[in-house]
């Protein structure tokens, strides 16, 4: 059958994902959205949608499959956290021959374990870790290291079930809630480290990481979990030394987990002068789209060229204001 215009698919029909939908239709793409709430905010802005739920792979492959053969499918996209989210376009992509982060890298990345091993295997400066099942062993490691930050080993989201502790009973205490957290029941003990936390956050074309922003990172602290609280982004970065360790070891961590045809967000923690990488995804950080937005850089319009293999020009960083963000909890 002929194919009749360029379409695009976004997977998520949330308020996080307006932005790119209307970016999509701004370049001229007729988009579909794929949401299990026939309610969301995203229906609104598109011209097509399907109550497909974001986490159904085998239907969402299903469909964009179905959509190319009438459409000239473009590009396929998501903003959602969600591992089936991420795995079902990078497979629908694969099979379509789009631009998108492969299903290995995917693996790697919802995976701490996985991660780390990748960071060590290619000498990208990390913390000192171990994975285990046993709270004993979590034990021994803390009696080597010092404090531990325990996290779970398999999608973890955020901060949910990352705890610092800096006693043996404290580790005995938290071992469980960690684990719970954790779809494979792994936990990941870390060597604490003292240092300012930054996110260093960019977009790769093809294969080339390219930095947007470096932001300092704030959070509420130990007591709860460290949940974040806001970013300063300065532009440019106003500590020429740092800004090169951060940045080099940003690009480092998403070479050696082979992302590509993505963005990217690396948590780095600065200590004694020493980048030390935390964690790497393939989304930028939370809500930090918006900051780079309002501070001149049009990353929804930089994604969906990116993904569709449109002509793109990458924003220079210079002679912007600094930006910050706060969030407020209730």
């Amino acid at each position: 059958m002929e194919k009749k215009t360029r379409s695009f698919i976004i997977v998520g029909g949330s308020q996080s994902h307006v932005p790119f939908i209307n970016a999509a239709n701004e370049l001229g793409f007729k988009v579909t959205v794929f949401d299990r709430d026939f309610e969301c905010v995203g229906r609104k802005h598109c011209d097509n949608f399907y109550q497909i739920s974001t986490r159904d792979q085998k239907q969402i492959v299903a469909k964009c499959i179905e959509i190319d053969r009438v459409c000239e499918l473009s590009g396929i996209m998501t903003y959602s956290a969600s591992n089936d989210s991420l795995m079902a376009v990078s497979s629908a992509c694969s099979i379509l021959g789009l631009p998108c982060f492969s299903t290995d890298c995917i693996s790697k990345i919802v995976n701490k374990n996985i991660m780390k091993g990748c960071f060590s295997k290619h000498g990208v400066p990390s913390t000192e870790w171990i994975m285990t099942e046993d709270t004993g062993d979590a034990v021994n490691f803390f009696r080597k290291v010092g404090k531990v930050v325990l996290k779970p080993s398999l999608d973890g989201r955020g901060s949910k079930g990352v705890v610092l502790c800096d006693t043996e009973s404290s580790v005995l205490n938290q071992f469980l809630h960690a684990k719970g957290a954790s779809k494979n029941l792994e936990v990941v003990a870390e060597k604490y480290y003292d240092g300012s936390e930054y996110s260093v956050d960019g977009i790769v074309i093809d294969d080339t990481p390219i930095v947007l922003s470096i932001a300092k990172k704030n959070n509420l602290g130990k007591n709860f979990n460290f949940i974040m609280s806001g970013f300063l982004v300065d532009f440019p970065f106003k500590n020429e030394k740092e800004r090169c360790a951060l940045e080099k070891a940003g690009i480092e961590s998403v070479v050696s987990l082979g992302i590509s045809n993505s963005f990217f967000s690396v948590d780095i923690l600065m200590s004694k002068s020493k980048a030390i990488v935390l964690e790497c995804g393939v989304l930028l950080d939370c809500k930090i789209d918006r900051l780079l937005y309002f501070a001149g850089i049009d990353v929804y319009s930089l994604f969906v060229r990116m993904a569709t293999k449109l002509p793109l020009t990458i924003p220079s960083l210079n002679n912007r204001p600094s930006v910050a963000l706060s969030f407020l909890f209730s």
